[in-house]
Order: C-alpha cells, then structure tokens, then sequence
C-alpha cells in the first residue's frame, strides 16, 4: 500500500505578536497624528494660497479699476475741451451773423462825402445835408415811383448859389459816384439873392460797407478746385 501525501502546503516564515496591544495602539496612534499634522500643514498651505491669489486678484482689479478710471476721466477731459472748442466755435459764429446783420445796411459815410465834395461845382455852396438809410430789420428803402430803381440809402443835398443852373454840373457828374442808383432836382427857392436848390441822391447795394460781408469765392480759387 502506497504511501499518499497530504495537500497541506505551508510557505512563508512564521511570526509572532509579542508586543502588547497598548504599544500597538500608541504606535497606531502617533501615525494617525503625523497624517493629521500633514493634512493640517496642506490645509494651511493650501489657505495662504487662496489668501495669496485672492490678495493678486483684488490688486489686479483695482489696477484695472484705477486704469478704467483714469481713462475715463480722460475720455471726460476731452469731452470738455471739444465742447468748450465748440462753444467758443458757435459763439464766434453767433458774434460774426450778428456783425453781419447788424452792418448789412450800413453805409462810409464819411467816405462818400468825401468823394462827393469832389463833385460840387465852383460857384456853389453846400449849406445842408441829410443821410438817410434804412435798419437791418426794416429792408431796403421803397422806391418813389415806379421807374425809380431800388435803393438802400439817399443823401439830400441842399446847395447855395446865385444862379439857378449852377447845380446842373453836379447832376450830370454824379452818376460816376460808386453805389450810383439815380439823383432827382427836388426844389429850387430863391430867397435873400441866391438860390436854394435840394438834391437827392440815391444809393444801391455798392454802396454799402460789407465790412463783415462773407467774401465770395474768385473765379480763380473756383477754377482751380475744378
């Protein structure tokens, strides 16, 4: 009869408990301590860097907030000079229209008396003179008659002389006078010798200043833009 083995097989080298429980629950213990100490090290790292990143975030949106607003007071400083520009603009535009209208029917009179005195014939004597021109809210004069030509201002002169045709020579000179519109022989008196004769003159447009007139394009600038 064969001899049979058993199918128990023992492998490893065997061991034995020999320290007390206590000593395996004190060492148990201070690796439960060392792994909190280490979680607590993390979790305080881990806290100084939230801190840190939260601190970097703030700065960096109060730099762009500062940075925003600097820009736009910038933006308003701007703003405020090309409204005041646009301001002082409309007022310069306002102050010339008012200029414009204010002088649209003023007339030299000193310089068209001056060139009138060229006019007055030897032997005569001016002895009283009238200007009369109309406001810039009134329009140009009405005509006295229906062949009479428009007019923007008149001068009544009055002349003194012995004889009665010794103003002839001023009525048929005058028309070469610039702003010429036409001239009329109103009255002729004869009074203590001499004779009084009145004189109207009419003016049209040449003869006004235009001193803030806009001044129309030349011929020349417009030829050379096309």
């Amino acid at each position: 009869m064969s001899d049979k083995t058993s199918g128990l097989v023992l492998s490893g080298e065997p061991s034995a408990q020999l320290l007390p429980p206590s000593v395996r629950e004190h060492e148990k213990s201070r690796a439960a301590r060392r792994m909190m100490g280490l979680v607590l090290v993390l979790a305080v790292v881990l806290a100084g860097g939230g801190v840190a990143w939260a601190f970097l975030t703030q700065a960096a949106a109060q730099s762009a907030l500062a940075e925003s607003e600097q820009r736009t007071n910038a933006l308003l400083a701007e703003q405020a000079t090309y409204a005041e520009a646009a301001r002082l603009a409309n007022l310069v535009a306002s102050t010339e229209q008012a200029q414009r209208t204010v002088t649209s029917s003023e007339v030299s009179w000193a310089s068209l008396w001056n060139e009138l005195a060229t006019y007055v014939p030897e032997g005569t004597q001016i002895v009283g003179i009238d200007f009369l021109t109309s406001t810039p809210w009134e329009g140009q004069l009405a005509t006295e008659g229906p062949l009479r030509v428009p007019r923007v201002a008149t001068v009544a002169l009055s002349f003194r002389s012995e004889s009665y045709g010794a103003v002839a020579p001023f009525v048929e000179r005058v028309p070469a006078l610039y702003g010429f519109a036409d001239v009329s022989m109103d009255s002729a008196t004869f009074e203590d010798g001499a004779y009084t004769t009145v004189v109207t003159l009419a003016l049209d447009t040449e003869a006004l200043s235009g001193r803030f007139a806009v001044a129309a394009p030349s011929d020349d600038s417009e030829g050379s833009d096309g």
